[in-house]
């Protein structure tokens, strides 16, 4: 008796596993059933319903989204005993059977809510005797493998409501616009009885009059407190499907296309986007006489990183503009946009403070030879205005300073910008838009300036559970105070003042591009907590003269500027990133912007990173002694010659000037009496410039070139006081010219040494090579 006590026993047992791991090893209904995608913004707005592979709307939603008083009416109405049947109900089967086939009555199924959800399931039609055997079967099959919890709540989200709307989720979202779990009583009433007869009671049927008194009878049955609400007007607004949102288009498919689930929250705010869509539309309709077409921004909320508002074009649905194409994640050339992040990378490296003084005068870097938009130079510009005036020359000088391993290049790598070529690729054009990147790419960097200098990726979807991401230092906070102080001094179009003109003013420190053939105007910056990049320009990729980063795109960005400022009343009391107590302020030379010399008069406050920023004194203002009789250069004091204070820039600046009508004073020239170590003490060295570094010059063999007297040009770049220059190849000397002249060398093949010597005792040396070929 105990042996067959305990054999029962074990074979209970192992049955019991053998259910269990049978149970958790089969896959659950709902991976079953193809969803369709519903989007929402970051309060739970709808912004679409996609269908699902089967062409359906049907969104899943877990039996606990579900508003109880809906499950509640479907199990009155359709299997009272749910709970407690096995899958099948004998008495109710018997039942409908008398009444079919005995009684000769109106035909009853008898059917369980199991035993339904097995039709749907399976796809059983038909009322046939074999067609109700397969619905048993199932059902029993259903009960043994899932609990009483997964089929009520595959069940309710395969009802068909209507057309291809399936599933209270569809349903609820469809009819009312709302989650299931939103729903109220009277809602929930009125959606059990479509399902009875989908095609032919919608929901307006299912408010008619007898319907209504079968729905309110039963639920007051089970529930008779709600007779007071039931007893009030059944009435609430319903929709079709025709009237679903189709919202943010752009992020909805970018999203989607890389994201699977039912149900996904992203991280925009209807209302903003919606509001940043007008203003695009607007904007474009004010200048398509210009020939702007189309548009694209981002607006990105630092605090978070989470993307506010996301436009990828002017017009979704407009075909002349290819308005589907999403321009916020599309490569585009990104102008001047890099340039502030050369600028920090400068400023950590010790390569420039806010003040200090580059050359804006014509430059070659190996075969690269930038120009500035205007086709024309400043000569010396401090590198405050050099940035905002977004000068070519001096961003390029600052790129190729910067250390090997630790450029621009990769500042973008750290910054996860895909899809980039080597380094090679793009040579000294990387800072002028040579490479390209997306909007999204763009306002994540710009997003650095509000993190001092820390990179964080966007953030699309509302993810709770997932982990912040690390950030990753790309340049220091210094150099980010600095930065953002830096662009909050370019003036807004078309006021011509500043960001700090007014008190209440916001400031905003912003940049913006223009890419090479006139493709692409970007305007990108920070105000407050928020990163706004703005794009125009056109899908196909076809210039215009006016798609200018500053005429074509910031018009733009400020109306998006003052739309969230006067949306946000927090921004008023806002306060803007301060500058680190790491960050000092020095006074240096307006002129050179070195430390002030003796004779430096005029001082200016540049903010200054202690320990990295360069700290040589000005050379600029120099005094020289000059004899009163001949009024040449002397060897020091003595009878007859006075100190004079001269500005002494390097040629090609004095060049600059002298075009430009503002001509400085010349150094005179040294007498011949004073010694050679007077003549270079101080002073630049000449700056050679042709032959070009990095350069290798080819020699075709049939040209004969020595014979048909080819040259090279040898010229460089003195300092002010020099008046020649002395010319050696191979420590041959070839003669000498004017520091704006240029002397000619008979070419011919080899690797050679060229030697440039002012008058003023100083030189500088460059190796180059002349190769032959067929």
């Amino acid at each position: 008796m105990r042996s067959k006590l305990r054999n029962t026993l074990i074979a209970v047992i192992v049955g019991v596993t053998a259910l269990v791991a049978i149970r958790a090893a089969r896959p659950s209904l709902r991976s079953q059933i193809p969803s369709s995608q519903a989007f929402y913004d970051r309060n739970g707005k709808l912004l679409r319903l996609s269908l699902s592979q089967d062409d359906k709307f049907r969104v899943w939603f877990p039996l606990e989204k579900i508003a109880p008083q809906f499950v509640e009416a479907v199990l009155l109405k359709e299997d009272r005993n749910f709970r407690f049947h096995p899958g099948v109900n004998p008495v109710s089967l018997i039942r409908a059977a008398f009444r079919t086939f005995v009684a000769k009555g109106p035909r009853q199924g008898g059917s369980t809510l199991t035993m339904q959800l097995a039709r749907l399931l399976y796809g059983i039609r038909g009322r046939s005797v074999w067609a109700k055997i397969r619905q048993i079967f199932h059902a029993t099959s259903l009960e043994v493998f899932h609990s009483k919890n997964e089929i009520l709540e595959a069940y309710l989200n395969l009802l068909p409501f209507g057309s291809n709307i399936e599933g209270i989720g569809a349903a609820s979202l469809i009819y009312f616009h709302r989650d299931p779990g939103q729903i109220g009583l009277l809602q929930s009433l009125a959606l059990v009885e479509v399902p009875q007869n989908p095609n032919s009671r919608g929901l307006h049927r299912a408010t008619d009059g007898s319907v209504r008194r079968q729905a309110i009878s039963r639920w007051l049955q089970a529930h008779p407190e709600d007779q007071k609400i039931l007893n009030s007007a059944w009435d609430f607004q319903s929709f079709t499907s025709e009237a679903l949102p189709f919202e943010a288009p752009h992020l909805v498919d970018w999203v989607a296309s890389k994201r699977e689930g039912d149900r996904v929250q992203l991280t925009i705010d209807l209302p903003t986007q919606n509001l940043i869509e007008k203003l695009v539309q607007a904007e474009v309709n004010r200048r398509k006489g210009i020939g702007i077409q189309n548009a694209s921004v981002i607006l990105l909320d630092s605090r978070s990183m989470e993307v506010q508002a996301y436009v990828g074009s002017a017009g979704y649905f407009q075909k002349e503009i290819f308005g589907q194409v999403n321009g916020a994640a599309s490569k585009r050339s990104p102008g001047s946009t890099l340039k502030p992040f050369v600028f920090a990378l400068a400023m950590d490296q010790g390569l420039i403070h806010e003040n200090s003084v580059l050359k804006d005068s014509p430059t070659s870097f190996g075969a690269f030879d930038p120009e500035n938009s205007d086709r024309g130079f400043d000569g010396p510009v401090t590198a405050k205005d050099a940035l905002i005036r977004s000068r070519n020359i001096p961003a390029v000088s600052l790129f190729s300073q910067l250390k090997p391993g630790a450029g621009l290049y990769q500042l973008l790598e750290k910054a996860g910008v895909t899809r980039m070529k080597s380094e090679k690729f793009y040579g000294y054009a990387l800072p002028l838009g040579g490479s390209e990147l997306t909007l999204q790419e763009l306002v994540g960097l710009y997003a650095t300036i509000l993190h001092q200098g820390n990179f964080l990726p966007i953030r699309l979807e509302k993810t709770h559970q997932e982990k912040p991401a690390d950030p990753i230092q790309l340049y220091s906070p210094e150099a980010a105070a600095i930065l953002f102080q830096m662009l909050t001094e370019n003036a807004a179009p078309g006021t011509g003042l500043t960001q700090g003109w007014s008190r209440d003013q916001l400031p905003v420190a912003w940049k913006t591009g223009t890419s090479h053939g006139f493709r692409d105007a970007w305007s990108l910056g920070v105000f407050g907590p928020y990163v706004l990049g703005v794009w125009v320009g056109n899908f196909d990729g076809t210039g215009n003269p006016n798609f200018n980063g500053r005429d074509a795109a910031a018009p733009l960005f400020f109306r998006i500027v003052d739309a969230i400022r006067s949306q946000d009343r927090s921004l008023e009391n806002w306060i803007s990133p301060t500058l680190s107590t790491a960050v000092s302020k020095v006074k240096v030379c307006s002129q050179s912007g070195h430390l002030p010399g003796p004779h430096c008069k005029d001082h200016v406050e540049s903010l200054f990173i202690p320990g990295k920023s360069p700290i040589q004194p000005c050379s600029v203002h120099r005094q020289y002694w000059i004899s009163d009789r001949t009024g040449k250069r002397g060897c020091g004091p003595g009878p007859g010659m006075k100190p004079q204070i001269f500005e002494v820039w390097p040629s090609d600046i004095l060049q600059i000037f002298s075009a430009a009508g503002l001509p400085r004073r010349k150094v005179p020239v040294l007498d011949s009496s004073c010694g050679e170590e007077i003549v270079s003490a101080s002073g630049r060295n000449p700056q050679i410039t042709s032959p070009r570094e990095q350069l290798s010059y080819l020699l075709r063999i049939e040209e004969k070139s020595i014979q048909e007297g080819q040259t090279l040009p040898l010229t460089a770049i003195t300092d002010g006081d020099a008046k020649k220059i002395h010319w050696f190849v191979d420590h041959a000397y070839l003669g000498e010219s004017r520091p704006d002249r240029a002397l000619f060398w008979p070419i011919r093949p080899g690797t050679h040494v060229v030697q440039a010597v002012d008058d003023q005792g100083r030189s500088s040396r460059r190796e180059f090579e002349v190769t032959v070929t067929q």
